[in-house]
C-alpha cells in the first residue's frame, strides 16, 4: 500500500461552485450581522451556522473546503469586525473583480458621530445598540475606554468615570485569549515588597473566603507557592483574588506604587520601614467600584479617589514642568494613567427583553466602532447597496479570499493505492 497525489480539479470546482451557491442564496434578512457563537465569529449567524454544518456533516471534498472557507472568514472577522461576509461576496463574485480591486489606497473620513450611527445602521445593528454605543463613544472621545455591565436596576445607564490605566503584570492570568477579570466592588490591598508565604495573606484569604468578596492584591512580585495557591483555590471557586505585580524594582515601580496607591485611596504596607503585612485586616481594606485586569493592563474605577487623584496629578505637572526632558516626559505618562475617562454602560434585563438585544451584540459592536475608529471607514458596494464599513475591512476581506482561492487552486489529496493493481 503507499500513498498518492491526485488532483480532482472538476470535483473541486463542482464542490466549491456548490457551497458558494448555498451561502449567496442566504437572504439579506438571514443575513444580518450577529454574533454567531463564542469565538467572535461576526458574520451573519446564518452563514456560520451553514458553513460550520457543511464542514462537520459533509465528508471528502466538501468538508474539506467548506473548512477552509470558515477558517478564512474565522481569521478576517478577528481582524476586522464585518470582514468575513465581505470575503464571502468577492469568493462568489467573478475573479477578475477581485484581481483588479484595489482597497490599499483607501483615504478613511474622520469618524464623526453621524458616521458611527450610519455604520452601525448599515452594519444592521438595530437602533438601540446604534443610540447606546453611539452616546457611549461620543462621552468616551478618542482616548477613553468603554465597558458593559449588567445593571441591577430597570434603567440602562451610561456613565462617565474617572478611569485609571495601569501596565503591570499579572503573574497568574487572564491569559491571552481568555476572558478579562472584572469585579464590581473589589478590596485592593497595596504592598511595597514581594509576598514570600501564605502565612503573611492567610488571614485575609480566609476573610475573603468567608465574606465572599474579590481581592486584588498589589505587590513587587509573589513566590510560586503564593501564585499557585491562589490558581488552584480560585479554580476550586473558595476565593476570587487577582494577584498584580509591579514588576522589577527600578524607579518606575516605585513610581506606579505611588499612582496605584492614589488611584485606590489607600496607604501602601512597606515592609521595608517596618509594616506588618500579616498585620492587615481584610475589613480595613479599601474597595475600588470595578477593577478590569486583561493583557497586561489593569484599569481602576474609583470616583471617591478623584479629588485626592487630581492633587495628586497637579503635583506631577507642576513638577514636569520644571524637569529636565527625560524625567518629565517620565512623569507624562504617569499622568496620562491618571488622567484617562472611562465610560460604564450598565445594560438593564428590561431594556435587553424589550429591544431583544444581547450585551455581546453591544460589545460586537464596540468591536465594530474601535476597528472604523483605527482605520476609519470608507463606502462599500458590495452588497448591491451603498453601506458604510470599517475602511480596513476592505483590504482584509481581500486578502482572505486571495487566500482562499489560492488553497483551491493548489489542492491535492492524497489517497492510498493498492501497489499491486
Amino acid at each position: 500500500m503507499n500513498f498518492s497525489k491526485v488532483i480532482f480539479e472538476d470535483k473541486i470546482k463542482e464542490s466549491t461552485d456548490r457551497i458558494l451557491s448555498i451561502l449567496n442564496s442566504i437572504s439579506e434578512a438571514d443575513g444580518s450581522i450577529i454574533r454567531g457563537n463564542a469565538n467572535s465569529i461576526y458574520v451573519s449567524k446564518r452563514t456560520y451556522i451553514i458553513l460550520n454544518e457543511l464542514y462537520q456533516s459533509s465528508v471528502g471534498i466538501d468538508s474539506m473546503i467548506a473548512g477552509m472557507l470558515l477558517e478564512c472568514v474565522h481569521e478576517a472577522e478577528k481582524r476586522v469586525p464585518g470582514s468575513g461576509a465581505m470575503v464571502i461576496k468577492l469568493i462568489v463574485g467573478p475573479r477578475a473583480d477581485l484581481e483588479n480591486k484595489s482597497y490599499d489606497d483607501i483615504s478613511p473620513t474622520v469618524l464623526r458621530r453621524s458616521d458611527i450611527v450610519g455604520l452601525l445602521s448599515s452594519l444592521s445593528f438595530s437602533s438601540t445598540i446604534t443610540d447606546i454605543v453611539t452616546e457611549a463613544s461620543s462621552m468616551a472621545g478618542m482616548t477613553g475606554k468603554i465597558f458593559i455591565d449588567v445593571s441591577k436596576t430597570n434603567d440602562t445607564l451610561i456613565e462617565l468615570k474617572s478611569g485609571y490605566n495601569f501596565s503591570l503584570l499579572l503573574p497568574i492570568g487572564p491569559f491571552y485569549g481568555e476572558k478579562k477579570w472584572e469585579k464590581n466592588w473589589c478590596k485592593c490591598f497595596l504592598i511595597d515588597g514581594v509576598i514570600e508565604t501564605l502565612g503573611e495573606i492567610d488571614g485575609l484569604l480566609q476573610d475573603a473566603s468567608k465574606e465572599k468578596e474579590p481581592v486584588t492584591i498589589f505587590a513587587r512580585g509573589f513566590s510560586s507557592d503564593v501564585i499557585n495557591t491562589i490558581k488552584v483555590n480560585n479554580d476550586r471557586q473558595t476565593i476570587d483574588v487577582m494577584l498584580v505585580s509591579f514588576g522589577v524594582d527600578n524607579l518606575k515601580t516605585l513610581n506606579t506604587i505611588a499612582d496605584v496607591a492614589a488611584a485606590v485611596g489607600t496607604d501602601i504596607v512597606s515592609p521595608m520601614k517596618g509594616d506588618l503585612i500579616a498585620g492587615v485586616k481584610f475589613y480595613d481594606l479599601r474597595s475600588v467600584e470595578k477593577i478590569i485586569c486583561s493583557n497586561g493592563t489593569v484599569t481602576i474605577i474609583n470616583e471617591r479617589a478623584r479629588p485626592a487623584v487630581l492633587s495628586h496629578v497637579n503635583d506631577l505637572t507642576t513638577r514636569a514642568s520644571a524637569e529636565h526632558h527625560e524625567i518629565a516626559k517620565l512623569l507624562n505618562e504617569r499622568i496620562r494613567s491618571l488622567s484617562s475617562t472611562c465610560v460604564l454602560i450598565s445594560v438593564s434585563k428590561l431594556t435587553a427583553e424589550i429591544n431583544n438585544i444581547t450585551i455581546e451584540e453591544l460589545d460586537m459592536a464596540l468591536n465594530v466602532l474601535r476597528s472604523a475608529a483605527n482605520w476609519g471607514v470608507t463606502i462599500s458596494n458590495d452588497t448591491g447597496q451603498e453601506r458604510i464599513v470599517p475602511a480596513a475591512g476592505a483590504s482584509v476581506s481581500k486578502r482572505y479570499a486571495s487566500i482562499f482561492l489560492d488553497n483551491i487552486n493548489k489542492l491535492s489529496v492524497a489517497i492510498i493505492k493498492d501497489g499491486s493493481t
